[in-house]
């Protein structure tokens, strides 16, 4: 079956069959799994939130959570679809401001003291209802990008969510280099690690490509965020071909 990726930018919000975003670094995407079938992605550019020293972490949370609604709501093709699952704040940066930040939605979560700041109550609990992964912490920090003119460790990940085929796929590649290689441009390199989500049990089946040894010190740090398992044998190959190949045909 044919199919084209439609990439988002950032900023941008769009609905579609198969959708993907690149370069998720301090930015947050939030991806909405349609009750049709259909895909919601909107990659949040980082100057939309304030997390360095806020001390109001629930107005940060709806004011995400209120942008990916309206954002929504201006799409044209959305006809008559529901929110059914939600994967939030896919990205963000393994540092104190996002911890503060992911700390905060989870307590929301379980629906702790929460104020409306920003959302009606039962808007807000409907989305905050529907989240079945939620994570603002996935990318690594390693320092001052300005400061050190891009000659700082970082990782950005890829996301592409496809739901019209036989065995749905949702899943991230995580890239990590030095910020002055990763930045705008058609990715030459492969992802370092795949995170595929598995919906019947509600966790990440993680494949390593090719994880350098200084990566591997940092990936502990990131990974104590996820329920995961790692594939070998048979299915990593057969995983690691069907992955690849959808990341072969993102347009950047």
């Amino acid at each position: 079956m044919s199919y084209r990726i439609k990439n988002i930018s950032y900023g941008e919000a769009s609905i579609n069959a198969v959708l993907s975003t690149s370069e998720v670094y301090s930015c947050i995407a939030v991806a909405i799994l349609l009750d049709d079938s259909r895909n919601y992605l909107f990659h949040i550019d980082s100057s939309k939130f304030n997390l360095k020293g806020n001390n109001n972490m629930q107005h940060e949370v709806q004011n995400v959570i209120k942008q990916s609604i309206l954002m929504f709501s201006q799409c044209k093709n959305k006809r008559d679809s529901s929110f059914k699952s939600i994967f939030i704040d896919l990205g963000g940066l393994n540092n104190p401001a996002y911890k503060s930040f992911n700390d905060e939605q989870n307590r929301m979560l379980v629906g702790s003291d929460i104020g409306f700041l920003h959302l009606g109550f039962d808007q807000l609990q409907f989305f905050l209802k529907c989240i079945e992964y939620s994570n603002t912490t996935t990318n690594l920090d390693d320092g001052d990008i300005d400061k050190l003119k891009g000659l700082v460790l970082i990782s950005d990940i890829t996301i592409l969510s496809y739901q019209t085929v036989s065995s749905p796929v949702f899943f991230f590649g995580q890239y990590y280099d030095y910020e002055i290689n990763l930045r705008d441009g058609i990715r030459t390199m492969k992802p370092q690690i795949l995170f595929m989500y598995n919906f019947n049990n509600k966790s990440w089946s993680i494949t390593d490509i090719e994880l350098s040894t200084l990566i591997s010190n940092y990936l502990n740090v990131i990974l104590s965020e996820f329920n995961y398992n790692f594939l070998s044998g048979y299915d990593l190959e057969k995983r690691k071909y069907r992955l690849m190949n959808y990341i072969s045909k993102i347009k950047h």
